[in-house]
């Protein structure tokens, strides 16, 4: 039989200091949805320059979000 046990403040919750260090810049998980090819591209500059494909697709946001929009604007389908 279980015993009961009055809430107690010092025990469980988040503890600071505790957990990882936040390593460099704070990054969130995403999930997105790359057509095939493109992907094959992204893994193999990956594997070729030895950085993770999340490191690589950062790199050229940035560098694509940096450029004038009329130049990095996709095209349109109508």
């Amino acid at each position: 039989m279980a015993r009961y046990r009055p809430p107690d403040s010092q025990w469980g919750g988040p503890r600071s200091g505790a957990g990882r260090p936040v390593q460099g810049i704070r990054t969130r998980n995403i999930s997105i949805t790359l057509p095939e090819d493109l992907l094959a591209k992204v893994d193999q500059v990956a594997q070729h320059t030895g950085e993770f494909r999340s490191t690589l697709i950062a790199h050229y946001l940035r560098k694509g979000l940096d450029q004038p929009e009329e130049e990095t604007a996709p095209q349109s389908n109508t």
